[in-house]
């Protein structure tokens, strides 16, 4: 019985440990900005919150204007909360600049500043999206970036598709498998030139490679289909492509058919440059003849397959 207590104290204790951190969200302060937009801007500021695991209470006086720091924490502590946090929305022509600071209570350190520009009202609820995440990772808006909460300014380029297109080159390696008899080396590097499309639920390219080393030579021009796992600024994706390949990896040399199953990831999604890492696995639908010096008896031709990595920039064109 005592044993069982003993745990039910320890079990509540820890309970209690755990309870989520509480915010304290004051009135929206601004400058050219409705009463009824700081409202609204604060109740979605307030679910934005909520939804990343805190409890958001509101704190201070409705009409509350120009809060300093002292008050936001004074707020805070009669709130009996963890953070204070203060969201100032400024209007100048048709954009508006949203800027949340945090403040830890009671030792007033100031733990998070954010600020984005919505370029339109309708770009606020994604605007106070992005402050509320990074708030949450402790990161920048610009790294909370994802495909659904862009502004409009971040949002445009991928409307034109010139924009959405971008080419650029990578550098590669190549480990074979599989390979002729008489083949000297497994390894082959070179450069490949690619063009690029983002059609946001799926990402497509055109590419031509060029690799080779003691003996392995290969050629090869292709098509790939990817599908994005994440619509964020870095995204990983899978997906798979066919290739027409002229390879000599040692033998008498062949050409033909070889897809490939392919991983990768993309840096900078949203941006107009993009550094692409890719890892694919190739299968020869052709096979290749030992060459005449290593040919013997009874010898047949082989499947050679393998691992490409690459690593490769591009940009819109």
């Amino acid at each position: 019985m005592h044993r069982a207590s003993l745990v039910i104290i320890v079990l509540l204790g820890m309970a209690a440990n755990a309870r989520a951190e509480t915010v304290a969200l004051l009135p929206t302060q601004g400058i050219n900005v409705e009463e009824g937009t700081l409202e609204a801007a604060r109740d979605m500021l307030q679910g934005n919150l909520a939804r990343g695991g805190r409890t958001v209470v509101l704190a201070g006086a409705p009409a509350a204007q120009a809060i300093s720091p002292q008050q936001a924490l004074q707020a805070g502590a009669e709130a009996r909360a963890d953070f204070a946090a203060v969201l100032h929305l400024t209007r100048l022509g048709s954009t508006t600049r949203a800027r949340l600071t945090v403040y830890r209570v009671p030792s007033g350190e100031t733990t998070y500043v954010g600020d984005l520009t919505a370029m339109s009202n309708d770009d606020l609820p994604g605007v106070l999206d992005r402050l509320a995440l990074g708030f949450g990772a402790n990161a920048t808006p610009g790294k909370t970036a994802a495909l659904g909460n862009l502004t409009e300014a971040e949002a445009a380029p991928p409307i034109v598709h010139s924009v959405r297109m971008r080419a650029g080159a990578s550098v590669l390696a190549l480990a074979a498998f599989n390979r002729p008899d008489g083949s000297r080396s497994p390894a082959a590097a070179g450069v490949n030139g690619f063009v690029y499309f983002d059609a946001q639920f799926l990402l497509w390219d055109g590419f031509i490679d060029l690799m080779g080393h003691d003996g392995n030579l290969i050629f090869d021009a292709g098509v790939g289909v990817y599908y994005p796992l994440w619509a964020t600024s870095v995204s990983p994706y899978v997906g798979g492509a066919f290739r027409w390949s002229a390879a000599t990896f040692g033998g008498s040399g062949a050409s033909g058919v070889s897809p490939e199953a392919t991983v990768g990831l993309v840096v900078g999604r949203t941006s107009s440059s993009q550094l692409r890492m890719q890892m694919s696995y190739f299968f020869n639908l052709f096979s290749e003849q030992p060459s005449v010096d290593n040919a013997t008896a009874g010898s047949s031709g082989t499947y050679v397959n393998g691992i490409i990595f690459s690593l490769g920039f591009c940009t819109r064109v």
